[in-house]
């Protein structure tokens, strides 16, 4: 049960808009949901097959804002912007500090996608700020504060009215599932 979950929670940080990783991560929570048998095994299941959802819907989001893009984009990043030079196809092509730089769309640098989401999701709307936050929580080179920002962010959607329920858990889950000491 334990493995089935790592890796599922490993292959949904294999991203992508059409990520057969994804498909991958799917297997392994069928897998998992069929060996799950004592109640907290069934939530750590529960939390990561909501946390697939909101990955998947994060992927559509992004997808519909990158393929609306024209060519000539301002995208925030940091301190600075990187401007989407042409319309996309399979790759992204940008200019950032001075340097015409170009990224498949299936293997685009975290900071980027979080620049295009920050750029095109529509931020009236909590429930987008769930969908970054499932985003950061499983690509493997988040940082802490990115980490911080997820947890944050859906809180935040918690408290605006969406309902997440103990998603936030899913950040701490921990698949190793050592088995319970016995008591004396």
């Amino acid at each position: 049960l334990g493995q089935a979950l790592g890796m599922a929670r490993a292959a949904l940080g294999k991203g992508g808009v059409k990520s057969s990783a994804r498909a991958a991560a799917r297997k392994h929570l069928q897998r998992a949901a069929t060996l799950a048998q004592l109640p907290l095994h069934k939530d750590l299941v529960r939390r990561l097959s909501l946390l697939a959802n909101y990955v998947d819907q994060f992927w559509a989001t992004l997808d519909r804002v990158v393929r609306g893009f024209q060519g000539g984009e301002e995208l925030q990043y940091k301190d600075s912007i990187i401007l989407v030079r042409e319309k996309p196809t399979d790759e992204l092509k940008i200019r950032y500090k001075g340097l015409n730089l170009s990224h498949r769309l299936n293997q685009l640098p975290p900071g980027i996608v979080m620049a295009i989401a920050n750029h095109g999701f529509d931020e009236t709307q909590p429930v987008n700020q769930v969908l970054k936050g499932a985003f950061l929580v499983v690509h493997p080179t988040s940082s802490e504060a990115m980490i911080a920002d997820a947890r944050r962010w859906w809180e935040e959607a918690a408290n605006n009215d969406v309902e997440i329920g103990d998603l936030t858990k899913v950040i701490d889950d921990d698949y190793l599932l050592k088995s319970p000491t016995p008591t004396e």
